[in-house]
């Protein structure tokens, strides 16, 4: 069965095997990124100078890559969009594959139900 959920429902979920639904979700935040700063006719370069950042780890946030929680705040007030639009992505994964790796967690962790 597929589900869709959005971001604050598997927020916390953790993939076992390598690159999965956090890379997936990322990809999305900075594409996301990309189509407003075109939106607003803003340069790479000009954001990245706005973010202090080079146009290299500029584009990786545009591949959503090396987004931290500080700088996705810092690009939401300079491209003028709140935050939660840039993270308000919709997935599709197996849930029965999320519930068997949220089990996991939690026995992993010990945590109550």
């Amino acid at each position: 069965m597929i589900q869709l959920l959005t971001f604050s429902e598997w927020e916390f979920w953790r993939m076992k095997d390598g690159p999965g639904i956090e890379e997936e979700f990322l990809k999305e935040v900075g594409q996301r990124i990309r189509k407003r700063r075109n939106e607003l006719g803003i340069s790479l370069r000009e954001l990245g100078e706005d973010l202090g950042l080079d146009k290299g780890n500029t584009q990786k946030i545009e591949n959503g890559k090396n987004i931290t929680l500080k700088t996705l705040l810092r690009v939401a007030v300079f491209l003028d969009i709140t935050p939660s639009d840039l993270l308000s992505v919709t997935m599709k994964f197996d849930l029965s594959e999320f519930e068997k790796t949220l089990t996991d967690n939690r026995n992993k962790f010990r945590l109550k139900k």
